[in-house]
């Protein structure tokens, strides 16, 4: 990715997660209920909202992306906000897959509307027990059809620093 594709995939980002922390808060051009719609929207067909706020954050939908997109401002309303947290380091420490690897297995091995399913379950599990994560490395995740990037989310995930393998 180059650097003005970079900048401007992070900028797209940040607006979603501005409007959705804004809607949350009662400020900003949307409402608690706009975030509501998003959170029940069905990623095969986007709400009137959802494509209110991608234009608005200036992100090109394609035939090829809408549906990670949607899943993208889906998972982001669920969660309901962001940190610079690896995304599976968080899922880690949460205790996703904690009685059996098959959750993060399959979801990093899914595609189509398996991958979106398991996807929602992650983010649901997460903003369950009151975890954030970066939305700027898991919406790359999402969009994303190289090995690489799921790759960099299975090593976050299985990852333990040694201070915590000490403590285990």
């Amino acid at each position: 990715m180059s650097n003005d594709v970079a900048n401007s995939f992070d900028q797209s980002i940040g607006k979603l997660i501005s409007y959705v922390t804004n809607a949350n808060e009662n400020k900003g051009g949307y409402s608690r209920g706009d975030i509501s719609s998003l959170r029940r929207m069905d990623v095969a067909e986007p709400s009137f909202t959802f494509w209110k706020m991608v234009a608005e954050a200036g992100i090109e939908i394609t035939s090829w992306n809408d549906r990670q997109w949607a899943l993208i401002v889906k998972g982001l309303a669920i969660m309901g906000g962001s940190s610079s947290a690896r995304p599976g380091s968080v899922a880690q420490e949460a205790g996703y897959s904690k009685s059996s690897e098959l959750r993060i297995s399959r979801l990093l091995k899914s595609q189509g509307e398996d991958f979106e399913t398991y996807v929602e379950g992650l983010v649901r599990f997460l903003a369950n027990k009151g975890k954030t994560f970066s939305w700027y490395s898991f919406a790359r995740f999402i969009l994303s059809t190289r090995d690489d990037v799921r790759k960099q989310f299975a090593r976050d995930f299985y990852y333990q620093p040694a201070e915590k393998q000490k403590a285990n």
